[in-house]
């Protein structure tokens, strides 16, 4: 496969990043690496941090160097990045560097590189590339907010629902949004973003959050289950049951509501409800299982009918 990339992600995180990466890219994920016929942008990515193009792989560091001299591969004021996911190369980082630098024609520029490559360490072998796309980490660009909630969604997090379920110009809706951590996320990422929220105090503060953003409009008082409408992809991030009682059926109701409202759907849940989702005729599309403390949330990518 031409492409490979790499995450990084905390490992209580790393199913979710692995979904992240599952439907940015396709192909296959090893771990906190992956390999694609395909290179996208991921520079609003959450936990994909690098896209490159593969130029050479091989079993150990001499393989690798010949096989890229081979290659005749010409760069100016190049920069070598390394990624050690393995500890079977004992090379310190500026001799590994070195070397492959020897194996390309051209001079180096560590300073202001205008092309960098990457150079990936796993146990099963050595990859070498030109890296097309990295993450931005726009999910910490926002400003800070008149108001915090304890409870809200850490905002990587978040901006992993995000794109697990839309792309720059979809039309958004998060179905229980509270302070408006997933449409901030959302609008930062160039999707098209609505919030909705029972509690009109809850909603009154994540209108506030975003029109400290310079987004007005975005936030309506009512309940999912109710109301109507028409999105490319909704975010439901279901109460967990920890702090406040979930009544019997509620999870079940926003599945059906979700259903109408759009054709997919990303839900997190407090447990798993992935044979009520089958039940309600979703399909399974990718799941991830996300501990923090108290509980586990149970991560859902589901596709209606």
């Amino acid at each position: 496969m031409p492409y490979f990339y790499i995450i990084t992600a905390p490992d209580r995180e790393l199913q979710l990043a692995q979904a992240e990466l599952s439907v940015m890219a396709g192909g296959s994920i090893e771990g906190r690496a992956g390999w694609s016929n395909v290179a996208v942008d991921i520079s609003h990515a959450a936990y994909v941090n690098l896209c490159v193009r593969q130029i050479a792989c091989a079993g150990s560091l001499e393989e690798l160097c010949a096989a890229i001299a081979c290659q005749g591969l010409r760069a100016d004021g190049f920069a070598v990045r390394v990624v050690r996911q393995a500890s079977n190369v004992s090379e310190t980082t500026p001799r590994l560097c070195k070397q492959v630098a020897d194996a390309i024609v051209g001079s180096p520029n560590l300073d202001a590189p205008r092309v960098e490559f990457c150079l990936l360490i796993r146990g099963t072998g050595l990859w070498f590339g030109r890296i097309v796309s990295r993450s931005l980490r726009t999910w910490q660009s926002a400003p800070r907010l008149p108001h915090q909630y304890s409870c809200a969604l850490e905002p990587r997090f978040a901006r992993a629902l995000v794109n697990l379920v839309a792309a720059a110009g979809d039309k958004l809706l998060d179905m229980c949004c509270g302070i408006g951590t997933v449409v901030r996320q959302a609008l930062i990422a160039g999707v098209d973003a609505y919030g909705w929220e029972v509690n009109e105090r809850i909603a009154q503060k994540a209108a506030a959050n975003l029109a400290a953003m310079g987004y007005n409009n975005r936030i309506i008082v009512t309940d999912a289950r109710k109301s109507a409408g028409r999105f490319d992809a909704v975010v439901a991030d279901l109460p967990y049951g920890l702090t406040s009682c979930v009544e019997t059926g509620f999870y079940g109701q926003m599945l059906e509501a979700a259903g109408r409202l759009a054709p997919r759907a990303v839900v997190v849940a407090g447990r798993n409800i992935q044979q009520l989702a089958e039940k309600l005729g979703y399909r399974v599309i990718v799941s991830a299982q996300v501990p923090k403390t108290r509980l586990t949330r149970h991560v859902y990518l589901l596709a209606a009918g």
